[in-house]
């Protein structure tokens, strides 16, 4: 895989490298994977989530094990434009979400129904149990991106240095 020499943490560039270097999905198709499909660290996850929201023309789908207010409240301006210009936000987070989370995004879609929004937040109010944490979003042209990895991105905070680093994949058709 070109280019993992670049990768910040020595060890997952390691672990990374004893892959393959191209993944047959199917006799027919091939895909070669590189540096560059990989998303690393807090920053990257939080440029890969708000590029999703201000791209996307019909859906969004958010999957986080945990859920923040304060996450929420930072993100609310992307989510908030995103169903502005019509898009469907749905939110699934699985353990554990404080009460301000669910209560800000209770209030918002009351003000989104009232402002009379094309598009569409849907969340789930009791715990999902799952443990997934995945970021789809489409483009508008039939094409989609899938990220999925460690980042919980409705509940991550700013990076710690020496702490371990969130590592996710992202695929587009």
């Amino acid at each position: 895989v070109k280019g993992l020499a670049n990768l910040p943490h020595p060890q997952t560039a390691k672990w990374i490298k004893g892959g393959s270097k191209q993944v047959a999905v199917k006799s027919s198709v091939r895909t070669k994977v590189s540096s560059s499909d990989f998303v690393y660290g807090t920053a990257q996850h939080e440029q890969l989530l708000i590029k999703a929201l201000n791209a996307a023309k019909k859906s969004v789908f958010i999957a986080s094990a945990f859920i923040t207010a304060n996450r929420i409240t930072l993100l609310w301006p992307y989510i908030h434009n995103a169903i502005r210009r019509g898009v469907s936000v749905h939110i699934l987070w699985g353990y554990d979400a404080d009460s301000e989370a669910l209560n800000y995004l209770s209030n918002s879609l009351a003000t989104l129904k009232a402002e009379g929004y094309v598009g569409k937040l849907l969340y789930n109010k009791s715990p999902s149990n799952s443990h997934a944490k995945i970021l789809i979003s489409d483009n508008g042209d039939q094409n989609y991106s899938c990220c999925v990895g460690s980042c919980n991105w409705l509940s991550f905070g700013k990076e710690r240095k020496g702490a371990l680093s969130e590592l996710s994949f992202n695929t587009q058709n």
